[in-house]
């Protein structure tokens, strides 16, 4: 117990304990951070998520009692802040991981892969092993990041099935097994929704829809001019932020007057860092419309 009369005589307590605090919270956030920004969970995440809570269960034991230095007096309670402390200490990751997880999975995309290598492999702590199973998979958007699994899982696929994975679009080196054996059907509704999760750096054809339009009286120049703009939406799934409209055969006031909230217009979606849309025809034929009502690789299409 020195440790709490130390900082209780100290002249700086109020600094010690804010300084312990803010060292809790950025052990706990490194986590998330790292995950957030592009990260993924392997043995030496796991080794650093168990030492954070370690230093978080160290770093409350000695900010609970030294809080709650006028009851420091009574052994009773002595006795139960160390138990107070570690309970605080081990639910406080708990929050911190369950936002991490809603932000990670709130955007996310199925994809149909193919199992390359299955692994089992044994983690070793300092005082436990933890078996782990992962895949390794045919996948452009995990790149070469493993799929974690559970035994039952591992167990039921073998190298060379084909598997549908659930990917995060927030971090795209996570994701997770959604079907095992998919059916063709399962299969087929996967590749048309493929454009929820366009390769890096690729453009597509495809159609969009009108959602909403406007004209905003451009004050700037020195004569007044309307320009004409029209929000799109891609597959359900993505909303653009207005854009000009520009007529290529008629005015674009004629060419904004032509469209109707609802009406399918034909765009070149590019994914690298940011996704870009140009609108190639506000106005595509029915024949374009079928052609690009699933989404076509650019370079496939020049084939």
């Amino acid at each position: 117990m020195d440790i709490f009369d130390t900082i209780e005589k100290s002249q700086h307590k109020t600094l010690i304990i804010s300084l312990l605090v803010f060292l809790v919270l950025i052990v706990n956030l490194i986590e998330p951070l790292y995950l957030l920004r592009g990260g993924y969970y392997n043995e030496w995440l796991w080794i650093f998520s168990g030492c954070s809570q370690a230093v978080t269960g160290a770093c409350v034991i000695v900010i609970v009692p030294s809080v709650c230095s006028e009851k420091k007096h009574s052994w009773i309670i002595l006795l139960c802040l160390p138990l107070i402390a570690l309970t605080i200490a081990w639910c406080l990751p708990i929050p911190i991981s369950m936002i991490t997880t809603k932000i990670l999975w709130s955007k996310n995309f199925d994809e149909v892969t193919v199992v390359r290598i299955k692994k089992e492999n044994e983690w070793k702590y300092s005082h436990s092993t933890e078996h782990v199973y992962y895949l390794y998979v045919t996948s452009k958007t995990v790149c070469d990041h493993p799929v974690y699994v559970t035994k039952e899982t591992f167990e039921r696929i073998n190298e060379n099935d084909t598997i549908i994975i659930n990917v995060s679009d927030i971090n795209r080196n996570i994701s997770r097994v959604k079907k095992t054996h998919p059916s063709i059907q399962d299969i087929e509704k996967c590749e048309n929704d493929r454009s929820s999760y366009i390769d890096e750096n690729k453009s597509y054809l495809m159609i969009a829809t009108v959602i909403s339009k406007k004209s905003v009286d451009d004050n700037k120049q020195r004569k007044h001019s309307i320009i004409y703009y029209a929000k799109l939406r891609i597959n359900d799934k993505m909303e653009t932020s207005f854009i000009r409209v520009r007529g290529i055969l008629k005015s674009d006031r004629e060419e904004y007057e032509s469209l109707s909230v609802g009406a399918p217009v034909m765009i070149k979606l590019t994914e690298g860092k940011t996704k870009t849309v140009d609108v190639l025809d506000w106005q595509p034929t029915p024949a374009d419309i079928e052609k690009y009502k699933t989404p076509v690789r650019l370079i496939e299409k020049n084939r």
